[in-house]
C-alpha cells in the first residue's frame, strides 16, 4: 500500500510542478520544487529549468543550496551522491543517492580521497579539465557519466561559501560546453 501511495504522491506532485510557471526570474525557489520524489536508492527533485537555465538565471546557487538544507536539515542526510539528468525541455532532475550505498559499485577503498590526491594514480588517469573551482574527471569504471567535484577538498557541498558554490556551477557548465559534454548524459557531483 506504501508503495502505491508513494506512486500516487509522486506522479501527483509532478503534475503539480509541471503546471507552476517556469518564467520565474527573482531569486526565491518555489517550494514546489523542493518536494522530493521517492526512488529506490534514493529521492529525486524535478526542476523546470535546466542546468543552463538556471546558471543564466542566477538561480543555481540558491537553488542547489535549498536541496542542500532539504537534504542535510530537514532529512538528516548527509552521505550521498547528487546525480544531474536533462530532461530536455521539461528541466532537470537532481537525484540524491544515498540508499543501499554499500551495494553501488563506485570506486575503490582508499586512506585518501582519490579527487584530492593529484599524485593518486587513479586521479592522474581520469582527470579531463580543471579550472579554479571545479575538476571533471571521466568516471573511475568508464560508465557513461562524468564526476564534477569542487577542485579544494570538502566534505560536504553544503560546507562551500555562497560565492564558491555559484562559482562552482558557473565553472562547472562552462568546463563541460567546452568539453562538448551530451547534456543527455547523467552529471555525477561528488564530495
Amino acid at each position: 500500500m506504501t508503495a502505491k501511495q508513494d506512486n500516487f504522491t509522486d506522479k501527483f506532485s509532478y503534475l503539480s510542478l509541471k503546471t507552476q510557471p517556469g518564467t520565474e526570474t527573482n531569486s526565491e525557489i518555489n517550494s514546489i520544487l523542493l518536494t522530493p520524489y521517492s526512488f529506490k536508492c534514493g529521492y529525486s527533485f524535478h526542476c523546470p529549468w535546466s542546468f543552463k537555465q538556471l546558471i543564466d538565471r542566477h538561480l543555481s546557487q540558491k537553488y542547489f543550496y535549498e536541496l542542500l538544507f532539504v537534504t542535510e536539515q530537514k532529512h538528516k542526510i548527509y552521505d550521498f551522491h547528487m546525480r544531474l539528468r536533462s530532461q530536455g525541455h521539461y528541466g532537470l532532475t537532481v537525484d540524491f543517492i544515498f540508499n543501499n550505498a554499500e551495494d553501488q559499485s563506485g570506486p575503490v577503498k582508499s586512506e585518501v580521497c582519490n579527487w584530492c590526491d593529484m599524485n593518486n594514480e587513479l586521479s592522474k588517469l581520469n582527470l579531463i579539465k580543471q579550472n579554479p573551482t571545479t575538476c571533471i574527471w571521466l568516471d573511475a569504471q568508464l560508465r557513461n557519466k562524468l564526476i564534477v567535484t569542487p577542485r579544494r577538498h570538502i566534505e560536504r557541498l553544503s560546507k562551500m561559501t555562497e560565492e564558491e558554490m555559484t562559482q562552482f556551477w558557473k565553472d562547472t557548465k562552462i568546463a563541460l560546453d567546452e568539453e562538448g559534454c551530451d547534456w543527455q548524459n547523467p552529471l555525477w557531483i561528488i564530495f
